[in-house]
C-alpha cells in the first residue's frame, strides 16, 4: 500500500503516517479525497454504510470498516451514536495520525466524541459538504450547539467555499482551510464540438436544485429558438411534477430527462452544450459547475453567495433571481471561446483537486513547529522517475559517487511500465539512505516532487533527475559555495550531452546572481543543478502542471524576494533525449507564454517582452565545447 514517509518529531527514521476517513464509503467524493490521499498515507476507511466498487478495491481488507448504519436526511447523528464504542476500538487498533470526519453534523459528531478521553491521540480533521453547515445549526439552538461542540473539539477544519467558511466562523470563530472537490485534471476542450442550441443541467431533481425554474428559463430561450434543447440528467422526487411542467410549457420535445448518466457520457455531454444551468437555492461550490466551466460551458447560475465565488454576471455567466436576460445570454455566446478560455483558467488556478489535496497535505502534516524540523547539513535527493530503467541506474550511482556522503535520495515513481521499480529497489535494498515511494495514479512531475519533499529529512533540498548525472565533488563544492555566501538558493553551470552521453554538445554558464525580473527574461536555473535551503526559504511545493512545473517554481521563489546565486563551474551532466518533452523548442515557447500570461498575468505585452528575452537568452546561453 502506498504512503508518504514522513519524518515526524523525535523519529527521524520515520514512520507511514495513518489516515482514517469516517464518512459515507458510497460516495463519489469520498472515492475523490480517499485517490489523492493514498498518495500521501497509509489510509483506513471507515464507512457509515457500505463502500461503493471503486472504493471497495482500492483498500485492502484490513483497510476498511463499514457500520453500515443510516444518517437521516437532515444530517443528524442519530444512529450513530451506537457506534461509537466500536469507532474508538477501530481507532485505538489502527493507531492513525490523523481522523477526518466528512459531514460535520454526524461523522463529525462521532469523532468529536471519540477523541474524549480516547488512548490514542490524533488530530482531528472535520470537512464540511455543505448542508451540515449551511442548514443543519440552524434548525434550533440543539443543533447549533451540537456543531459548535464539534467545530471546538476539531484541529482542523476544511470547506469547498468561501461562503461556507463563512458560516462555519460565525459558528465558531476559528481557522477553516478552505478549498474545492475540484477535478482531477483540466480536460480538453474542443471548441468545434459545441452546439449552439444544446443547455444541460446535472442536478438532482429536488426541490433544492429549483429544476422548475430551470424549465421557465429554458421556455424563455426556445421561445426564442426553437431549435433549442434541453438535457437534464439525475433523478428525484420531483421527476414527475417536471415532466408534467415540461409539457404545460410545450416543451416535451425540447426536453430529454435521461436520468443517471456515467462519467463518459457527462464528459460528452458538457463537451457539446453551450450552456449549463444550476439555481438551486442554498449549495456550496458545485462540482458539476467545475465541470461546466473546464468543458468551456457558458454557467446559468442562481443568486447565490457560492455561485459568484466562480463566475461574475454578465463577464464570465449569468447570475439570475428571476427573469433570464436573453439579450446578456446572447451577448455572452458571442464570446463564448474567449468566455471558455477565461474560465478554464480559473478551474486551472483554483479547482484541481490533487493540486489543491497537496496543500492540504503540506499545510496538516508540518506545522509551524514541524516546518523548521529538519536534520542540519543533511542534503535530501529529489528523484521523480517514470520509465526511466535506461538511465536511473547512471543516476543513482552519481549520487553514491560524491565526496559529501551526508544525503539522503527519495525516488518517486510515478506509475513507470518498465522495470524502473525493481532496479531503484536493488539500490534501496543495499544502502539505506535510498528511499523508493511508488504512486499508484500517474499524476506527473509536480505531483512526484511534491511527494518527496513531504518525506524529506534535511536542510537542503536539491534535485537530480532521473535521467541526469551529478559529478562526483558536486555537493561538497556546491554546499561549501552555499555556506561561504550565505546563499538560500543555488544553482551551477553543466554539460549537455546526447541521449548516450557519447558527444558533449555545449555547456550552460550562469550568472553570479539572478532575481526575480532576471529569470522571466533568462530561465537558466538547471533543475539537477539546484539546491534549497530549506532553513531559509521553510516549506515549498511544486504547482501542479504537467510541464513547466519547475521553471514555475524559481518564478514563485523569486517573486517572493529570494535571490539565486550562480556556481559558474559545471558540475551536472544534462542528457538530451529524443522523446524528452522539454527537446520541442516550439513547444517549450508556448509552455513559458502559458506560465508568463496565464499563470503570472503578466499581461500581453510584458508577457511577449519577457518571452522575448527568454528565446534571446536560450540561444545566446549555449556556448559550443
Amino acid at each position: 500500500m502506498p504512503f508518504i514517509i514522513l519524518g515526524q518529531k523525535n523519529n527521524m527514521i520515520g514512520e507511514p503516517f495513518k489516515y482514517l476517513v469516517f464518512g459515507n464509503g458510497e460516495s463519489v467524493h469520498l472515492l475523490k479525497w480517499v485517490r489523492e490521499l493514498q498518495k500521501y498515507f497509509d489510509v483506513i476507511v471507515v464507512s457509515s454504510l457500505g463502500f461503493m466498487p471503486e472504493l471497495d478495491k482500492l483498500l485492502t481488507e484490513d483497510r476498511k470498516y463499514s457500520f453500515k448504519i443510516k444518517q437521516n436526511e437532515n444530517g443528524a447523528s442519530t444512529g450513530f451514536l451506537g457506534k461509537l464504542s466500536q469507532l474508538k476500538r477501530i481507532i485505538n487498533q489502527t493507531k492513525p495520525s490523523f481522523v477526518n470526519a466528512h459531514y460535520i453534523s454526524s461523522h463529525g459528531f462521532l469523532v468529536a466524541l471519540a477523541k474524549i478521553g480516547s488512548k490514542h491521540k490524533f488530530t482531528f480533521i472535520a470537512s464540511a459538504w455543505g448542508t451540515d453547515v449551511l442548514v443543519f445549526p440552524w434548525k434550533n439552538k440543539l443543533f447549533f450547539y451540537s456543531i459548535k461542540f464539534i467545530l471546538t473539539k476539531a484541529d482542523w477544519v476544511t470547506s469547498d467555499s468561501d461562503y461556507m467558511s463563512s458560516i462555519i466562523k460565525k459558528i465558531k470563530n476559528r481557522e477553516v482551510l478552505t478549498f474545492t472537490f475540484g477535478l482531477d485534471s483540466l480536460p480538453n476542450y474542443d471548441d468545434t464540438k459545441k452546439d449552439e442550441n444544446l443547455y444541460f443541467s446535472n442536478r438532482m431533481l429536488t426541490k433544492n436544485y429549483n429544476i422548475d425554474q430551470v424549465l421557465i428559463a429554458f421556455s424563455k430561450i426556445f421561445q426564442k429558438n426553437n431549435q433549442a434543447r434541453l438535457l437534464l440528467s439525475h433523478k428525484g422526487d420531483e421527476k414527475e411534477n417536471l415532466e408534467k411542467l415540461s409539457i404545460d410549457l410545450g416543451l416535451e420535445k425540447a426536453v430529454d430527462f435521461i436520468g443517471f448518466i456515467r462519467e463518459a457520457e457527462q464528459i460528452d455531454i458538457y463537451s457539446r452544450a453551450c450552456c449549463y444551468f444550476s439555481l438551486p437555492t442554498s449549495d456550496s461550490t458545485s462540482v458539476s459547475l467545475l465541470e461546466a466551466l473546464a468543458y468551456g460551458c457558458i454557467p446559468i447560475l442562481s443568486d447565490i453567495p457560492a455561485n459568484k465565488e466562480w463566475v461574475v454576471d454578465g463577464k464570465n455567466g449569468l447570475i439570475i433571481s428571476e427573469d433570464i436576460p436573453l439579450d446578456k445570454l446572447q451577448r455572452l455566446k458571442k464570446n463564448r471561446t474567449q468566455i471558455a478560455q477565461k474560465n478554464r483558467e480559473i478551474i486551472a488556478q483554483k479547482a484541481i483537486f490533487p493540486h489543491l489535496i497537496s496543500q492540504f497535505v503540506g499545510k496538516i502534516a508540518n506545522t509551524k513547529e514541524e516546518s523548521n524540523e529538519f536534520i542540519k547539513d543533511l542534503v535530501s535527493v529529489i528523484t521523480p522517475s517514470y520509465n526511466s530503467a535506461l538511465f536511473i541506474s547512471e543516476t543513482i550511482e552519481s549520487v553514491l559517487a560524491q565526496s559529501y556522503q551526508k544525503w539522503e535520495m527519495i525516488i518517486v515513481d510515478d506509475c513507470s511500465t518498465d522495470h524502473s521499480r525493481d532496479i531503484i529497489q536493488q539500490y534501496c535494498n543495499k544502502d539505506k539512505r535510498i528511499k523508493q515511494i511508488n504512486l499508484t495514479d500517474n499524476s506527473g512531475a509536480a505531483i512526484a516532487r511534491n511527494t518527496a519533499l513531504l518525506s524529506a529529512k534535511g536542510q537542503y533540498i536539491a534535485f537530480l533527475d532521473s535521467d541526469d548525472i551529478w559529478m562526483p565533488n558536486k555537493l561538497h563544492l556546491q554546499l561549501s559555495f552555499m555556506k561561504n555566501n550565505n546563499t538560500p538558493i543555488s544553482f551551477t553551470a553543466y554539460q549537455v550531452f546526447n541521449e548516450v552521453l557519447s558527444d558533449h554538445l555545449y555547456s550552460i554558464d550562469v550568472p553570479d546572481i539572478i532575481d526575480y525580473t532576471g529569470y522571466l527574461k533568462n530561465t537558466i536555473i538547471g533543475m539537477s543543478t539546484a539546491i534549497i535551503d530549506k532553513a531559509e526559504i521553510g516549506i515549498f511545493e511544486f504547482y501542479n502542471i504537467r510541464t513547466r512545473q519547475d521553471t514555475y517554481l524559481w518564478i514563485s521563489l523569486l517573486k517572493k524576494g529570494y535571490n539565486a546565486y550562480g556556481f559558474n563551474t559545471p558540475l551536472m551532466k544534462y542528457r538530451v533525449r529524443k522523446e524528452s518533452i522539454s527537446a520541442n523548442k516550439l513547444k517549450a515557447v508556448q509552455r513559458v507564454w502559458f506560465l508568463y500570461y496565464h499563470l503570472e498575468k503578466l499581461g500581453f505585452f510584458k508577457s511577449l517582452y519577457y518571452l522575448s528575452c527568454y528565446g534571446f537568452n536560450a540561444l545566446k546561453k549555449r556556448r559550443k565545447k
